[in-house]
């Protein structure tokens, strides 16, 4: 009676995270089980499922081998015959008769892991739980004994296969399987392919990940995105290779300026323009030191500005004229800050061949804008694709240490599923993956007529660092005073940057 009830609520979750079973499980405890590993000399513990809630929690997975070509029985066959439980630590895969034995010993000990607990892979659960009045327990799959590994992952494999056949347009079946069989929220392609925002973040802390805010030698040239809000703007450096492989070098977000009384005050996008210079120094004229290279930096190739917010819009291009003013371009046309907006139609090319010169009106944009308008849905998606990417092919991404937590979660809040991107959460860095991308295309990096190497030069030709292309070419560290021949000019429109001396030569060579 009166506040003093219990109740419960059961199903699987269909609906996503932010309704049905899943959001009311999100305002409770957020209970997950813990199993401890049944291999004798592995022994430790990690979650049957841990969710995008606990994300440094080491989880269980269902695992079997994948033909990636052949008939549809053949792949369903292996997927059964090679099922079984992988544990994180050990790797062993596990049957299913040591997977039914870990479920009775964590069913015997009670060991749910709730909101603040904390879990050592050896000593198992830790701390007092945080006392709630809504106590939540995600249920899985694989710490059920109804089902069979093989039958699970049978079911799991077909549905991927049609999936993938489909071009991801049938979801129903995988969406359904995944919540109904295996208790887990389908999330779209990075979902499918297990990328989640702690994997991304691992794979930053390795021995050989870039330390922020550096310049890869591997590396060819950088581009910067802006996304404005109404108080901010966030701010991605990406650098890029030939072959579309990436380098996320930093992320940050700016909310404050500094005013010439000597005191910070907030950003104000949509009153203020003053509050836009902010962005020369800190993207536009940004460099960043090479790796190996003393007395070298690289240059932001490219910046591009999402002024797809109506309120920003005006002023946006009255930034980039005042850019161009400034002479921020490269050699006498290209503008070094470009506009974009995206658009609504879900099937617009990535970039399109032009950008526009006048608004919708026919009113002529200022001397030196530029705005392109964006397929935005193709972008993003192949954004998601790229982030899946471990061998090292083209398109991999790799990620400097020390890009904070919260941006790698913006990667996955917005999931595409059913064809349409669901936004969920912030998607900031999510979307300036795919300006980056768009800026990149800008750049036309592929033209046959840019010479990137010895490689690319016709027999008996001799390769120069001065073929580069000017936004490719590292300059020297402005010098305190004296000879500033090789820092970047930024008077005129018209003059380009080349390497200043030999040793900025010798750098740039050694660098490919």
């Amino acid at each position: 009676t009166g506040r003093r009830k219990k109740g419960i609520i059961l199903s699987h979750p269909d609906k996503g995270w932010r309704a049905g079973v899943a959001a009311a499980w999100e305002s409770s405890s957020r209970g997950i089980y813990i199993m401890r590993c049944a291999d004798a000399e592995c022994r430790q513990y990690a979650a049957a499922h841990a969710t995008k809630y606990w994300p440094d929690v080491p989880e269980f997975k269902l695992d079997y081998q994948r033909l990636p070509e052949g008939s549809l029985d053949d792949r369903l066959d292996l997927a059964e015959r090679t099922a079984g439980i992988a544990c994180p630590h050990c790797g062993v895969i596990l049957n299913d008769e040591q997977r039914f034995a870990m479920i009775d010993e964590a069913a015997e000990n009670g060991w749910w892991m709730h909101r603040g607990q904390t879990l050592d892979p050896v000593r198992g659960i830790e701390g007092a739980a945080t006392p709630m009045r809504k106590r939540g327990f995600w249920d899985h799959g694989i710490m059920l004994k109804v089902s069979p590994a093989a039958e699970l992952a049978r079911g799991l494999e077909e549905a991927l296969i049609k999936y993938e056949r489909s071009g991801g347009r049938k979801v129903k079946e995988l969406r359904e399987f995944m919540s109904k069989q295996l208790g887990e929220i389908f999330e779209g392609k990075a979902g499918i392919g297990g990328i989640t925002s702690a994997s991304l973040q691992k794979r930053a802390t390795k021995s050989e990940a870039l330390e922020i805010g550096f310049f890869p030698a591997q590396a060819c040239f950088i581009t910067a995105a802006v996304d404005v809000g109404s108080s901010k703007f966030d701010i991605s450096f990406r650098a890029w290779d030939t072959d579309g492989r990436s380098w996320w070098l930093d992320r940050l977000t700016l909310q404050q300026r500094l005013w010439p009384d000597g005191r910070m005050r907030n950003i104000s996008t949509r009153e203020r323009i003053d509050d836009w210079e902010i962005l020369i120094d800190e993207v536009v004229k940004r460099t960043f030191p090479i790796i190996g290279e003393d007395n070298l930096v690289m240059p932001v190739a490219q910046t591009v500005i999402d002024v797809s917010d109506g309120n920003v819009t005006w002023i946006g291009r009255e930034f980039a004229s005042r850019c161009w003013r400034k002479g921020l371009a490269w050699g006498r046309k290209w503008p070094r800050v470009q506009l974009i907006q995206g658009s609504p139609n879900a099937k617009a090319p990535e970039l399109p061949p032009n950008p526009r010169f006048q608004d919708d009106k026919g009113k002529k944009f200022p001397a030196g804008v530029r705005e392109w308008s964006l397929g935005v849905f193709k972008l993003k998606e192949l954004a998601l694709e790229r982030l899946a990417i471990t061998d090292g092919g083209p398109g991999q991404c790799y990620f400097a240490n020390g890009i904070l937590a919260k941006y790698y979660d913006e990667y996955f809040n917005e999931p595409l599923i059913d064809g349409k991107f669901d936004r969920q959460g912030d998607n900031e860095s999510l979307d300036l993956f795919a300006y980056e991308e768009a800026a990149r295309l800008m750049l036309k990096p592929d033209r046959k007529d840019i010479r990137w190497s010895q490689e690319a030069m016709p027999d008996g030709s001799v390769w120069l660092p001065s073929m580069l292309p000017v936004w490719a070419q590292p300059v020297s560290r402005k010098p305190e005073g004296g000879d500033q021949a090789g820092a970047i000019n930024e008077e005129k429109p018209g003059t380009e940057t080349r390497p200043a001396n030999a040793l900025q030569q010798l750098g740039a060579l050694n660098r490919r």
